[in-house]
């Protein structure tokens, strides 16, 4: 049977417990400083000292990198573009070159079981105008004041046959 003041071991037996140990050991590393140890210890100037010489590869190597010239670009200049794409007819020469990559995608397509996108060769037509805003010509605070008034008119009238509803009865 345990209670908070005695506890009692599963096998019966005391727990081996030394209530006379010592702790001195630990006070002898309390007056030690750096200073100290790099004085007598010369494993710790050797972790200083390769401390110390990682710091500075590491700072060369990442402040000193060289530096990688990118390839010379092959892409030639597009001087002659002076619009957007599919805005204007194409040339003849493009209209067939286009035409030919549009069957050749198809055919790929067909064999591998399937679909493509053709390029679009004609400009877009317009099939929707955009109707005149004349909606902004009015004010809306304009408007919206004058809704007000007209309701609070309507209501004044109800009230005044409603009054003389009650007053006939």
């Amino acid at each position: 049977m345990s209670n908070t003041d005695n506890f009692d071991s599963p096998d019966g037996q005391e727990p081996d417990l030394d209530n006379n140990v010592e702790f001195d050991d630990f006070e002898d590393n309390k007056d030690k400083s750096l200073g100290e140890s790099w004085k007598k210890s010369p494993l710790f100037k050797f972790g200083i000292v390769a401390l110390v010489a990682i710091i500075v590869i590491a700072m060369i190597t990442i402040f000193s990198g060289e530096s990688v010239q990118a390839p010379e670009s092959f892409v030639g200049k597009g001087n002659t573009v002076k619009e957007a794409p599919g805005v204007n007819e194409v040339s003849s020469v493009m209209k067939q070159a286009l035409e030919e990559r549009n069957d050749q995608r198809v055919e790929e397509a067909e064999k591998q079981g399937t679909s493509a996108i053709p390029t679009p060769i004609t400009p877009p037509k317009a099939l929707l105008e955009i109707p005149q805003d004349d909606s902004q010509s009015e004010d809306p605070l304009l408007r919206w004041q004058q809704m007000q008034t007209e309701r609070a008119r309507v209501q004044r009238e109800q009230q005044l046959m409603e009054e003389q509803q009650t007053q006939v009865d």
